[in-house]
């Protein structure tokens, strides 16, 4: 129950299961609490008061919570992803790892994606190879090669931005530009 509880608070991906652990907790005891209040009937609106504003909390959580999952456009390529879908483009793909979950959840199983934000399922290795190759170092094009990428989603604003490897493609002949706005770059080879 602690664990759950803490692990709810923690993070809202948490919360079902939170729900899946204490059910059987809160039947239990609602059980014990509807007999005492048969037995004692120490005031009888309380239970139907409380049973009301529980209600409404779900109610109310399950119509707000919707308009809390939206995707915060400016933080993702949306448009490139569009490009990318409307194309019919697949293969693998070289992203930013901030974008790799937003990728594989637009994108997957057309593209996939270099890496992502888990960096436990990666190791370490893979880690320094895609700075390096972010980076633009000399390996760049031996690493793209050895994953077999095809395509190289870049971070263009300037928030995130690593001229080194848009230099790169943008000077390799076997890279090809074919997608640009404010935010994202796409390139094919």
């Amino acid at each position: 129950f602690l664990v759950a509880s803490y692990l709810s608070l923690s993070s809202r991906r948490h919360i079902e299961l939170f729900v899946i652990f204490v059910s059987p907790i809160l039947a239990k005891h609602l059980g014990i609490i509807l007999k005492k209040r048969i037995v004692l009937r120490p005031k009888a609106w309380l239970f139907p008061v409380s049973l009301l504003i529980f209600i409404l909390v779900i109610v109310w959580t399950v119509i707000r919570l919707p308009s809390q999952l939206r995707i915060e456009e400016r933080l993702f390529p949306d448009k490139a992803v569009d490009f990318i879908k409307e194309n019919g483009l697949s293969g693998n793909l070289f992203n930013p790892s901030g974008w790799g979950g937003y990728l594989i959840w637009r994108c997957y199983p057309e593209c996939k994606v270099f890496i992502d934000g888990r960096c436990l399922v990666y190791g370490e290795r893979i880690y320094e190879e895609y700075g390096s190759t972010f980076r633009g170092e000399p390996t760049w094009k031996d690493l793209l090669d050895r994953y077999g990428v095809n395509l190289a989603l870049i971070d263009y604003s300037g928030r995130r931005s690593r001229p080194n490897l848009r230099d790169r493609l943008w000077e390799d002949r076997d890279w090809r530009l074919i997608y640009w706005d404010d935010d994202a770059m796409l390139y094919v080879r």
